[in-house]
């Protein structure tokens, strides 16, 4: 931390490692994983959120009073199949394991909410444009389990440090009639004992009016445009006798074995069905592409650095004097699926 405060110019280029070895033709899953590795303990290294003072805790009443009026509404689920990943988990595991992965489906197509389940993604108070705060993991939970019914708030897939948990909201706009909240939520979803999914991140966004004090638009969704925006990971555990296994609990002293993937999943998402207002009028506002920046430094410190693109770099680096840091990465740095 004290190198990168020394520079200014930062440069990230990001290119693809090389291809792993293609499996040997006999399937033995010793040939078939990504990385081996010795793991003793079940604790995640993980790193933490980037939450400041300024940032608030949501609502935890009953019924928030911006929400008096709102009746029961229906959210329907959308669960698009994983798309094929460039380090092909189909290939590094058995067919059985796999199948976990590409014939996943939506749990609940459709479930009916209530005031009180939406009240704890508010503010305690609205404020000013831009405000921020944090909302409580067991109160977003129950909402991700129209996907699977084993949704995760705190990162634990193994084999990886796990990104920043937490799931914050911004107030994006307002005006006399209405408020327009955008959110971020992190989360994964464990689908057996050693296996999980783990979505890039949860991008959400409520309009509420502000006079019939009810939900006038609501979706959540994972962000479709990222090329790659779900992370895959499978583990078995090896004792030296019997055959990895991924179907049973890692012990102390077993070889992990360890087999993952990002891929593209063209649409994991919760709506009311309703398009959000173009055409609204807001009296204070700022952009969605802010709103959604704040949120993203909200959970990662890194991005306070004045990351500059690779193609500005030089010229930068030139007039200013100082060097240029390359960061060289597969995937994105700032969500779950790297």
């Amino acid at each position: 931390m004290v190198l990168l405060s020394l520079i200014a110019v930062v440069s990230i280029a990001l290119v693809f490692r090389p291809r792993d070895p293609e499996p040997k033709p006999d399937g033995r899953e010793s040939t078939q994983v990504t990385e081996q590795e010795q793991d003793s303990t079940p604790v995640v290294d993980q790193v933490p959120n980037n939450r400041g003072p300024d940032v608030a805790d949501a609502y935890t009443g009953d019924v928030h009073p911006m929400l008096s009026g709102q009746g029961p509404l229906e959210l329907t689920a959308h669960w698009s199949p994983i798309g094929t990943g460039r380090e092909q988990l189909e290939r590094q595991v058995p067919e059985s394991i796999y199948a976990v992965f590409r014939d996943l489906t939506v749990d609940v197509p459709r479930r009916t909410y209530t005031a009180r389940d939406f009240s704890p993604l508010l503010p305690a108070e609205f404020e000013d444009v831009g405000q921020m705060w944090s909302i409580e993991l067991d109160r977003v939970a129950p909402f991700l389990t129209q996907f699977h019914s084993n949704p995760s708030m705190r990162a634990v897939s193994r084999g990886r440090r796990s990104g920043p948990d937490g799931a914050f909201g911004v107030l994006r706009a307002q005006s006399p009639t209405h408020f327009d909240l955008v959110f971020r939520w992190h989360a994964e979803f464990q689908l057996g004992i050693n296996m999980w999914y783990t979505p890039a991140y949860f991008t959400g966004r409520m309009v509420i009016n502000r006079q019939s004090r009810s939900i006038e638009h609501f979706h959540v969704e994972i962000p479709p445009e990222n090329t790659l925006n779900v992370h895959l990971t499978v583990i078995a555990a090896f004792d030296g006798v019997s055959p990895p296994d991924v179907n049973r609990e890692i012990r102390h002293g077993d070889e992990v074995v360890t087999a993952r993937d990002i891929v593209h999943v063209d649409r994991m998402e919760l709506t009311d069905g309703t398009q959000f207002p173009e055409d609204r009028q807001w009296t204070d506002q700022i952009t969605l592409t802010q709103a959604r920046a704040d949120l993203k430094k909200t959970f990662y410190k890194f991005l306070e650095i004045d990351w500059v693109p690779f193609t500005e770099a030089l010229a930068r680096a030139e007039t200013s004097g100082k060097p240029i840091l390359a960061a060289v990465s597969w995937g994105g740095l700032d969500d779950q699926s790297c």
